[in-house]
């Protein structure tokens, strides 16, 4: 992707908690973090050439995510996603998505 496109994303969902639907490829390639859905819910940490950087909170009663960590979630493995625009919303639910 282009730096001038990168940085438009960038402005877009920077910091925000964003709802994003998979890619078949997406799908397959990160199924086991997100046992097989087809969307989700994450809190956007960067976005750059490669893709979208998204902080996945302690996953609650699994043994596979006991810290925060960041997930990279390359172009190609998206779909769409959904910003909500209202101011603050992204604050409510930082600490509620991607369980």
């Amino acid at each position: 992707m282009d730096s001038f496109s990168v940085s438009r994303i960038e402005r877009l969902l920077l910091n925000k908690a964003v709802s994003f639907w998979l890619s078949p490829k997406g799908r397959e390639a990160v199924k086991h973090i997100f046992e097989d859905k087809e969307s989700f819910r994450a809190y956007v940490e960067a976005v750059d050439e490669l893709g979208i950087w998204l902080r996945l909170p302690p996953k609650r009663g699994g043994p596979t995510r006991n810290i925060d960590s960041l997930l990279l979630l390359k172009w190609d493995y998206l779909a769409t996603a959904q910003v909500s625009a209202e101011p603050g919303a992204a604050e409510e639910v930082k600490d509620e998505v991607v369980h």
